[in-house]
C-alpha cells in the first residue's frame, strides 16, 4: 500500500460506512426516485350515467355520475382526462375528421380532448368523483373515454390508461 491511497472512512462505531443507512448510495447520499408510479384496475363505476345536476366538486355525492376507480403504487398527482369519440376516417396512419372527399377512406374512432380534472392520489386505492361535468360545462350525451396518468413526487409520470364510459340524456 502506498502512502497516499485513500482510506475507508470510519463512522462513530469504528466500523467503514457503519453512519450510512438505508438508501444511501455513495458518499452517503440518498437515492434518486427514478421508478415512474404504476397504475392498476382503472375503471368507471358505472360505465353508463346520467348527468349529474350540479359540478362535479359540489354534486359528486349524488346518485347519478360515476366514479373513476384506479389502484396507485405510490402517492402522486393523478390528471384525468376526458376524450369524446367521433367518427373519422383513416388517412395515412392518422383518423381525421371525415369530409366528402374522404367519403371511401376506412373508417375510424377519433378522439378530441373535452377536458381534464387533477387530484392527489394515495397508495393503494383510490376513486375520484365524476358527475359529467367539466367545471360547469356538461358532457353531451355519447361516448367518451378517460385516459388517467400519475406523476410522482420526483417527476416520474406514469404510462396511461383508460376507460371507456357513455353518458346518457
Amino acid at each position: 500500500m502506498g502512502a497516499f491511497e485513500l482510506q475507508p472512512a470510519t463512522a462513530a462505531g469504528g466500523q467503514p460506512g457503519a453512519g450510512a443507512g438505508p438508501g444511501a448510495g455513495a458518499g452517503g447520499t440518498t437515492a434518486v426516485d427514478t421508478q415512474a408510479p404504476l397504475i392498476t384496475g382503472f375503471r368507471a363505476d358505472p360505465a353508463v350515467f346520467a348527468l349529474a345536476r350540479g359540478a362535479t366538486p359540489i354534486a359528486a355525492g349524488a346518485h347519478r355520475g360515476t366514479r373513476f376507480r384506479y389502484t396507485l403504487s405510490e402517492s402522486a398527482r393523478v390528471t384525468l382526462t376526458i376524450q369524446r369519440s367521433l367518427r373519422g376516417r383513416r388517412v395515412g396512419e392518422k383518423c381525421v375528421r371525415p369530409s366528402p372527399r374522404l367519403r371511401r377512406a376506412k373508417r375510424c374512432t377519433r378522439y378530441r380532448t373535452i377536458g381534464s380534472l387533477t387530484r392527489t392520489g394515495a397508495k393503494g386505492a383510490n376513486s375520484a368523483a365524476f358527475t359529467g361535468r367539466i367545471g360547469r360545462r356538461a358532457l353531451r350525451p355519447g361516448s367518451y373515454r378517460a385516459l388517467i396518468r400519475a406523476t410522482d413526487a420526483a417527476g416520474n409520470r406514469s404510462a396511461p390508461s383508460t376507460t371507456r364510459f357513455r353518458v346518457t340524456g
